[in-house]
C-alpha cells in the first residue's frame, strides 16, 4: 500500500511524501547437454517495477473582507436570488451572509490571497507532467491562512485541485486544532460573564471563536468546473431542498478540526467504484494524467456569522489542513457500500460479524421502529460530509424509542448525524454489552415531547463494559412539560450522555461537546447513573444548559408545578463508585431559573470513589457534594484566582457573587490561579 499525505498548516507542519518508484531484477538460463539434439532457451533482464502513486495539488486561498475590490464585481441581493448563502450560526434567528455575484473571475481576483501551481482555474496544467509542482506546493514557507482581523460577516475559501498520479487511491480531508487562545479581552468582552477574566486562557475550551466560525466542505470534479461562475462551484454537493447553493451539511470549527483530526481524518467519496480498481467500500478518486486541467477539486469554505457575540473579540486558534490518499487497488476499507436510495437495514441485516459498512447517502428515515444494529463486531461508518438519519415516525405515534438501537458487542457507530424531532432519544446502547464505540456523531433536534426525559446519547439495559462515547456533538435538545410528561417527580428532564441501569465497568466518556440542552424542569449535561468501576470522564465541553419555565413553547409557567428547577453540567448519582475519574472538562453557562442555581458537577451518589480534577468549573456552583463522603476536588480552575467560595445551605448564601461556590464535603485546597489548559 503507497500512501502520500499533502498538510496545508498554519503552524507550518507541512509535508509533502510520496513513495517512488522501487526495480526488481534477475535473469535465468536454460542449461544444456553435449547430445546430438541441443537446445538453450534464455529469459534475461526480467524486471518488476512497484507501481506508484503520487498527489499533487493545486490550490487558491480566498478571504472576502468587502475592503479591496470585491463591491465592484458583487453585491448584497436587493430582492435578487443570491449567487450563494452562508447560512447563520447556532442562533436559529440569525442572518445569513449572502452575495450576488456580477463577475465570477474578477470576484476570485478580488479575494484572491495565495495561489499555488496555477489554482483551481489552472487551464491545461497537468501536475502529474510538472516535475516543479511538489516544490512550488511548498514554496512559500507561510500558512495557506493567515488573518488576524476577522470580523463579522467575513469568509474565506480554499478551492484545492487534486491529481492522483497514475493511479486510483482513496482520499481523506486532514487536520486538527493545534492551538487556540484569548490573546485578549476589550470592553464588552471583558464584562461578559463567560469570559472569567481569564484573558491569557490556552485552553481550547475556553475559546468561542471555535464555536462560533463555520465551516462546509465540498468535493466535485474538474471536468464540470465553469470558470465564469466561480461562486457556483463552492459547494458542489448543495442543499437539494434550498433555492439558491448552500452548504449540505455545516459545521462549527471546533467540530470540523475534530472530524478532520481523528483517526484517518473525514473520508471523501470519489468518483469511481472501488470495485472496478479492484478494492472495496467507498468510490475512489480516479487517477492518470490530466487533460485540459481534469482531475478533481474540494472546496473548503470558512464564515464568522454576522450573529456572533462579543466574546470572541481578539481569540486566535492555529490548525492543520491536508489530504491523505491510500491505493484503491487490493485497498478495502468496507465490506459493503450503501448508497442513496438504498436500505440500511437490510444492510446491517445481511453484515458478517466483523464487517464494516460505508455509508455515503445524503439521508435516510427511520419510520417503522429505530435503525437496529445487532450483528456482533459490526462497524458502521458514515463518509463523505456526514449522513443524516432521522426517525420520521413521532408525528403520529410520538414513541419513547431512539433512532439508533446498538445491541451487540463490539459495534461501531460513527460520523453520523441523528436528529428524533418530538421523539425522545437519539442512540441507544442496549445493554449488556461490551466493546461498543460511538464515536464522532452529531445527535441534535430532540424532543421537546418525552414521557421519559428526553436524551442524546443513552446506555441502558444490563451491563456496560469497554463502553467508548467520544467526539461526539449533542446538541438541540428540548423537553416541556405535556400530556406524555405530566407534573409531578420526576419531571421532563433533557440529557446529554446519559448511562443508566447496572454496571459500568472500564469505560470511557471523553471529548465529547454537549451544549444547547433547554428544560422547563432540568438539563444535565453527563449523567452516570450505574454503579461505576474504572471510568473515565475527561475532556469533555458542556456549555449552554438552561432550566427555566421560558423552555416552555406554550408560554404556560409549567414549572410552577414544581417547586424549584436545576440544571447540572456533570452528575453522578452511582453507588458504588471506584476509581471515577472527571478530569480536564470545561462546564460553562449553567443557568436554573428557578430556587436552585446552575452547578457544574453534582455528586448524588457517591463521592469516594471519584477523584474531580484539572476542571474548569465555571457554573455559579462548581460542585455541589451531596454524599457524606469527601470529594477529591484538588486542582479545579473556579473562575477567580482565589479559588471557590464555601457555601452553607441550598441555594448558596455566599458573599462574593464572582466566585464559584462549592456545598458539602468537598476537599478543593489546593486549586488552579488559572484556567487548566
Amino acid at each position: 500500500m503507497t500512501h502520500d499525505d499533502f498538510s496545508l498548516s498554519l503552524s507550518r507542519r507541512k509535508t509533502l511524501a510520496a513513495l517512488g518508484s522501487i526495480g526488481v531484477a534477475s535473469a535465468g538460463a536454460g542449461l544444456g547437454t553435449s547430445a546430438y539434439f541441443s537446445d538453450q532457451e534464455t529469459f534475461e533482464n526480467n524486471a518488476l517495477t512497484a507501481g506508484t502513486l503520487d498527489m499533487k495539488i493545486a490550490w487558491d486561498e480566498h478571504y472576502s473582507d468587502w475592503m479591496d475590490g470585491e463591491a465592484a464585481v458583487a453585491e448584497m441581493p436587493d430582492g435578487e436570488t443570491p449567487t450563494f448563502r452562508l447560512p447563520p450560526g447556532p442562533a436559529a434567528d440569525g442572518e445569513a451572509i449572502e452575495l450576488v455575484v456580477d463577475d465570477g473571475p474578477g470576484f476570485l481576483n478580488a479575494t484572491r490571497q495565495e495561489q499555488a501551481n496555477g489554482g483551481l482555474y489552472g487551464g491545461a496544467t497537468d501536475l502529474c507532467a510538472d516535475a516543479d509542482a511538489d516544490a512550488d506546493a511548498d514554496a512559500t514557507g507561510q500558512p495557506l491562512i493567515d488573518l488576524a482581523d476577522v470580523k463579522p460577516g467575513d469568509f474565506g475559501f480554499g478551492l484545492f485541485r487534486v491529481q492522483l498520479c497514475a493511479n486510483p487511491g482513496k482520499l481523506w480531508l486532514t487536520g486538527g486544532l493545534e492551538a487556540a487562545a484569548e490573546s485578549g479581552q476589550t470592553e464588552p468582552e471583558a464584562d461578559d460573564p463567560d469570559e472569567y477574566g481569564d484573558a491569557g486562557a490556552t485552553n481550547p475550551a475556553l475559546v468561542e471563536l471555535l464555536d462560533v466560525i463555520q465551516v462546509a466542505f465540498g468535493v466535485g470534479s474538474t471536468r464540470n468546473l465553469a470558470a465564469a461562475d466561480p461562486a457556483a462551484n463552492l459547494f458542489p454537493e448543495p442543499d437539494p431542498d434550498s433555492a439558491v447553493p448552500q452548504p449540505a451539511t455545516q459545521f462549527s470549527l471546533r467540530e470540523f478540526l475534530t472530524l478532520s483530526g481523528s483517526g484517518d481524518g473525514i473520508p471523501l467519496a470519489g468518483d469511481i467504484d472501488a470495485e472496478t480498481d479492484g478494492g472495496a467500500g467507498r468510490p475512489c478518486f480516479s487517477g492518470g494524467t490530466a487533460e485540459s486541467g481534469e482531475g478533481h477539486y474540494v472546496s473548503v469554505v470558512w464564515w464568522l456569522p454576522i450573529d456572533h457575540d462579543n466574546q470572541v473579540q481578539s481569540d486566535a486558534a492555529a490548525f492543520d489542513l491536508g489530504f491523505s490518499t491510500e491505493q484503491c487497488r487490493h485497498n478495502a476499507t468496507a465490506d459493503a457500500y450503501v448508497e442513496s436510495g438504498e436500505s440500511l437495514q437490510d444492510a446491517i441485516d445481511a453484515a458478517d460479524e466483523g464487517a464494516t459498512i460505508e455509508v455515503v447517502a445524503d439521508r435516510f428515515e427511520v419510520s417503522d421502529g429505530p435503525l437496529v444494529v445487532d450483528t456482533p463486531g459490526l462497524t458502521l461508518r458514515s463518509v463523505g460530509p456526514r449522513a443524516t438519519i432521522v426517525r420520521t415516525d413521532t408525528t403520529t405515534d410520538p414513541n419513547t424509542g431512539p433512532v439508533i438501537d446498538i445491541r451487540e458487542d463490539d459495534v461501531t457507530v460513527e460520523r453520523f448525524e441523528v436528529t428524533n424531532p418530538d421523539g425522545l432519544l437519539g442512540i441507544m446502547v442496549t445493554g449488556p454489552s461490551n466493546g461498543v464505540t460511538v464515536r464522532n456523531n452529531r445527535v441534535r433536534d430532540i424532543g421537546p415531547v418525552g414521557r421519559l426525559g428526553v436524551t442524546g446519547i443513552i446506555a441502558q439495559g444490563g451491563a456496560h463494559e469497554d463502553l467508548t462515547v467520544e467526539h461526539n456533538l449533542v446538541t438541540g435538545l428540548r423537553n416541556e412539560i405535556n400530556e406524555q410528561s405530566p407534573g409531578g417527580f420526576p419531571g421532563p428532564t433533557v440529557n446529554g450522555i446519559f448511562v443508566d441501569d447496572e454496571d459500568l465497568l472500564d469505560s470511557t466518556i471523553s471529548n465529547n461537546v454537549v451544549s444547547d440542552l433547554a428544560s422547563d424542569y432540568a438539563p444535565i449535561g453527563i449523567l452516570l447513573n450505574s454503579p461505576a468501576e474504572n471510568v473515565t470522564v475527561a475532556d469533555n465541553y458542556v456549555t449552554g444548559l438552561l432550566a427555566s419555565p421560558s423552555v416552555d413553547s406554550d408560554d404556560t409557567d409549567d414549572a410552577a408545578s414544581y417547586s424549584f428547577t436545576f440544571a447540572q453540567g456533570i452528575n453522578v448519582t452511582s453507588d458504588p463508585t471506584t476509581d471515577v475519574a472527571i478530569v480536564e472538562n470545561t462546564v460553562t453557562d449553567i443557568q436554573s431559573d428557578v430556587q436552585f442555581r446552575g452547578e457544574a458537577v453534582k455528586l448524588d451518589g457517591d463521592a469516594s470513589g471519584v477523584a474531580l480534577n484539572r476542571n474548569n468549573l465555571l457554573a455559579p456552583v462548581g460542585v455541589n457534594n451531596a454524599d457524606g463522603s469527601e470529594l477529591d476536588a484538588t486542582d479545579n480552575w473556579w473562575g477567580s484566582p482565589a479559588g471557590p467560595e464555601v457555601a452553607s445551605s441550598t441555594p448558596p448564601s455566599t458573599t462574593d457573587p464572582d466566585r464559584r461556590d462549592v456545598l458539602g464535603n468537598v476537599d478543593f485546597d489546593p486549586f488552579l490561579t488559572e484556567s487548566a489548559d
